[in-house]
């Protein structure tokens, strides 16, 4: 069976590839910002790597898996030279931004032309993926080579557990290619057994986001956006469909309170202008922080009560001068939530909506430490319950405080999971 999926995933990659490469082309022109990731995602650039030490290949899918890596990162860096990936334009700004001293590019498609020559130029000792991005023909051509590959802080959503198991044959094929499988979660451990992974090679980790070693840079920019008894409410991270519930939620909250300001975060800053226009409509009168950082000497919008964080890798930034944050991506369904652990490491009360399949573990115990708020699916529309949710914290600033404290104290007793890693890893790598 595991043949068969296999000869046919590889079929399926190469039928499809004219079509690919069409995309490629008409998403570059569309979209310049590509271009380059491109010539990397296809092997036509590979940045030359420093080989004074043995190579350590990390991958992280996007911005926050790049990120979780810092404290591993640390622990290898004086043995090995780090050649650093990401998938995305997010990830990438992240790992130039953390990560200047090591080798940086995007990880390649999973043709056989392409990372056989990657892996002939980077020469790797070992190959460490994060949380869960599996590629089934770099990992069997690594393990061919004799490369180990390790996969850190795994996470298996239910999702992704149910389309994993529909083709187990396969899939218990390829998660065992991993030498060791750390996992976030007994529950993510069991998933990984039940898919037929050897259970010597499966121990939980840990999450290596609650290792974060999180940019709070505040400037006199942020704090000079409002007056001083503003009531900062963030919207984290939101996706289509949210900003439109956030900022009627907003309107109806404003004339109630009318110190209360919001800044919304698109997860895509793309999708800003789209955003803007909506706000508009309900007279919202946003603006952009784009626009708001060009101002010199920085003062105070007191008319424009809405801003739209328009710029990547700032969210943490804006942390330090809220009062309460709204972890979106989980306001609608198809996304699954995200990461409270930046909004919880500034030791900020947190909402989040009913959607949290992604992360229904860390919210599950986050829920019974009383350390984060999740709307219920009513069936009746999420603003109403959010209007109340949120004028309720307004109101009651002691109970916003101890839920900031216990998300913080949460995130603080799970820390650890780097070195957790490390220690289980480490004897592998010395080989």
């Amino acid at each position: 069976m595991y043949l068969f999926i296999s000869i046919f995933y590889r079929l399926i990659l190469w039928a499809v590839s004219p079509i690919l490469f069409i995309f490629i082309l008409i998403h570059s022109l569309f979209s310049p910002i590509q271009f380059i990731p491109y010539l990397y995602k296809t092997g036509i650039l590979i940045p030359k790597v420093l080989k004074t030490k043995p190579v350590i290949w990390i991958h992280g899918v996007s911005a926050g898996e790049v990120a979780s890596i810092q404290g591993i990162a640390t622990l290898l860096r004086d043995q090995y030279h780090l050649f650093i990936t990401s998938s995305t334009i997010s990830g990438w700004i992240i790992v130039q931004k953390l990560y200047p001293s090591d080798t940086l590019s995007f990880f390649p498609l999973d043709y056989p032309i392409i990372y056989k020559r990657l892996l002939k130029r980077i020469e790797p000792k070992a190959i460490l993926f994060i949380e869960g991005e599996i590629w089934p023909n770099i990992l069997k051509e690594s393990i061919r080579q004799g490369i180990p590959c390790f996969l850190l802080s795994g996470r298996l959503s239910d999702k992704e557990f149910k389309g994993y198991f529909k083709l187990k044959a396969f899939f218990g094929e390829v998660f065992n290619c991993f030498k060791v499988l750390s996992m976030q979660s007994e529950e993510d451990c069991r998933k990984a057994c039940d898919l037929g992974v050897e259970p010597s090679k499966v121990f939980m980790g840990g999450n290596l986001k609650f290792d974060l070693k999180i940019d709070s840079s505040i400037s006199q920019r942020h704090i000079s956006l409002w007056q001083k008894d503003s009531f900062i409410l963030i919207a984290a991270s939101t996706h289509r469909g949210e900003e439109a519930i956030i900022l009627k939620t907003y309107e109806n909250l404003q004339h109630s309170f009318p110190n209360l300001k919001l800044v919304i975060a698109p997860r895509h800053p793309e999708r800003s202008d789209s955003i803007a226009n909506i706000a508009n409509k309900l007279g919202l009168n946003p603006m952009k922080w784009s626009k708001y950082r060009e101002l010199d000497p920085p003062e105070p919008i007191n008319d424009r009560k809405v801003l739209i964080l328009d710029t990547m890798g700032e969210l943490t930034c804006f942390y330090p001068i809220a009062h309460l944050v709204l972890l979106a991506g989980s306001f609608v369904k198809g996304i699954g939530g995200h990461n409270p652990v930046e909004p919880a490491y500034f030791a900020k009360p947190i909402i989040t909506g009913p959607y949290t399949h992604n992360f229904n573990p860390m919210i599950g115990e986050m829920l019974s430490k009383s350390a984060i708020i999740q709307l219920e699916n009513t069936g009746e529309p999420i603003g109403k319950a959010l209007v109340s949710t949120i004028e309720k914290m307004i109101l009651d600033p002691h109970l916003s405080t101890s839920l900031g404290d216990k998300a913080k104290d949460f995130i603080s007793k799970h820390r650890g999971s780097s070195l957790r890693t490390f220690n289980e890893i480490k004897s592998y790598l010395s080989h």
